[in-house]
């Protein structure tokens, strides 16, 4: 039943359990996760008079910031006004992702990263003071809520386990 309602919404194309064709890969390497570990202070969209196109984390500085998913570094530095030092990704079908206000970044310009890997630290740059992470994700120009993607990706994988689950 869950594997039809899986089907019907798209999320799958097939019934059968799924199998990795490589040692270690798993459905979450093509979702998107959250770069760092902390809590969400400013969420996506129009907040008061101000619009985020992304969502602000804060985070311990020297708090480790991970690709959100497998990519090429685009821009790595600290040449965009009022975002510190920042890293764009760009991912498959046209999406990117980028982290701004790092203390430290560890990546450089065409750089190839996986999904985890430590792309620099959250910091206090561009004009903040406290500690944190501005993230945003972008499909072509446009800009998208992070927090719905991963809700999305994070429940059709818990559905995902439950249909294997059942399938034995």
């Amino acid at each position: 039943p869950k594997a039809e309602a899986l089907k019907a919404a798209g999320a799958i194309t097939t019934t059968q359990p799924w199998k990795p064709k490589n040692a270690g890969e798993t459905p979450a390497k093509t979702a998107f996760i959250l770069p760092a570990e902390g809590k969400i202070t400013q969420h996506f969209g129009k907040q008061g008079s101000t619009v985020n196109d992304g969502i602000t984390i804060a985070a311990a500085e020297g708090e480790p910031v991970a690709a959100s998913a497998d990519g090429e570094v685009v821009y790595a530095g600290d040449n965009l006004k009022g975002y510190g030092k920042t890293v764009i990704l760009r991912h498959a079908g046209g999406k990117s992702t980028s982290y701004a206000h790092m203390a430290r970044i560890e990546v450089e310009r065409y750089q190839r990263v996986k999904q985890g890997d430590t792309i620099g630290y959250v910091g206090a740059t561009g004009g903040k003071r406290d500690p944190q992470l501005h993230f945003t994700l972008r499909d072509g120009n446009k800009a998208v809520d992070p927090e719905s993607v991963m809700k999305t990706a994070h429940a059709a994988l818990e559905l995902y386990a439950e249909v294997f689950e059942e399938a034995g």
